[in-house]
Protein backbone atom coordinates (compact mmCIF):
# COMPACT_ATOMS: atom_id res chain seq x y z
CA UNK A 1 0.00 0.00 0.00
CA UNK A 2 1.70 3.31 -0.97
CA UNK A 3 1.35 6.30 1.23
CA UNK A 4 -1.60 7.93 0.34
CA UNK A 5 -3.40 4.90 0.68
CA UNK A 6 -2.55 4.42 3.99
CA UNK A 7 -3.49 8.14 4.71
CA UNK A 8 -6.72 8.06 3.45
CA UNK A 9 -7.45 4.62 5.13
CA UNK A 10 -6.12 5.97 8.43
CA UNK A 11 -8.80 9.55 7.88
CA UNK A 12 -11.66 6.82 7.22
CA UNK A 13 -10.75 4.43 10.54
CA UNK A 14 -10.77 7.88 13.08
CA UNK A 15 -13.08 9.29 10.85
CA UNK A 16 -15.46 5.66 12.25
CA UNK A 17 -14.08 6.37 15.31
CA UNK A 18 -15.02 9.67 16.03
CA UNK A 19 -18.49 8.56 14.54
CA UNK A 20 -19.21 5.85 17.00
CA UNK A 21 -18.16 7.82 19.82
CA UNK A 22 -20.59 10.72 18.92
CA UNK A 23 -23.94 10.32 20.88
CA UNK A 24 -25.86 13.35 19.49
CA UNK A 25 -27.87 11.30 17.04
CA UNK A 26 -28.69 8.60 19.16
CA UNK A 27 -29.56 11.23 21.91
CA UNK A 28 -31.98 12.99 19.44
CA UNK A 29 -33.75 10.20 18.56
CA UNK A 30 -34.28 9.25 21.84
CA UNK A 31 -35.50 12.56 22.78
CA UNK A 32 -37.71 12.20 20.09
CA UNK A 33 -39.50 9.07 21.07
CA UNK A 34 -40.00 9.96 24.39
CA UNK A 35 -41.60 13.71 22.80
CA UNK A 36 -43.71 10.86 21.25
CA UNK A 37 -44.81 9.14 24.09
CA UNK A 38 -45.66 11.43 25.82
CA UNK A 39 -47.85 13.05 22.72
CA UNK A 40 -49.43 9.90 22.41
CA UNK A 41 -50.49 9.99 25.97
CA UNK A 42 -51.55 13.62 26.31
CA UNK A 43 -53.62 14.30 23.15
CA UNK A 44 -56.40 11.68 24.52
CA UNK A 45 -56.40 12.41 27.66
CA UNK A 46 -56.43 16.59 27.09
CA UNK A 47 -59.09 16.14 24.77
CA UNK A 48 -61.27 14.28 27.47
CA UNK A 49 -60.48 16.88 29.92
CA UNK A 50 -61.51 19.82 27.40
CA UNK A 51 -64.83 18.25 26.22
CA UNK A 52 -65.33 17.39 30.13
CA UNK A 53 -64.26 21.11 31.27
CA UNK A 54 -66.71 22.53 28.40
CA UNK A 55 -69.92 20.69 29.26
CA UNK A 56 -69.83 22.11 32.81
CA UNK A 57 -69.35 25.58 31.43
CA UNK A 58 -72.45 25.24 29.28
CA UNK A 59 -74.74 23.35 31.91
CA UNK A 60 -73.35 26.12 34.58
CA UNK A 61 -74.80 28.89 32.35
CA UNK A 62 -77.84 26.78 31.97
CA UNK A 63 -78.41 27.09 35.19
CA UNK A 64 -77.81 30.71 36.01
CA UNK A 65 -79.89 31.75 33.33
CA UNK A 66 -82.89 29.60 35.40
CA UNK A 67 -83.22 27.43 32.15
CA UNK A 68 -84.25 23.52 32.47
CA UNK A 69 -81.21 21.47 32.99
CA UNK A 70 -80.90 17.85 32.24
CA UNK A 71 -79.85 14.25 33.35
CA UNK A 72 -76.49 15.32 31.35
CA UNK A 73 -76.10 18.66 32.88
CA UNK A 74 -76.75 17.64 36.22
CA UNK A 75 -74.35 14.70 36.01
CA UNK A 76 -71.43 16.60 34.34
CA UNK A 77 -72.26 19.62 37.55
CA UNK A 78 -72.31 17.01 40.21
CA UNK A 79 -69.77 14.57 40.05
Amino acid sequence: MDRSAKTMSRRAFLFGARAARNEDGTTAIAYGLIAAIIAVALIPTLTKLGFSTNEKYRCTSRVVANKKIGKKCKKALYQ
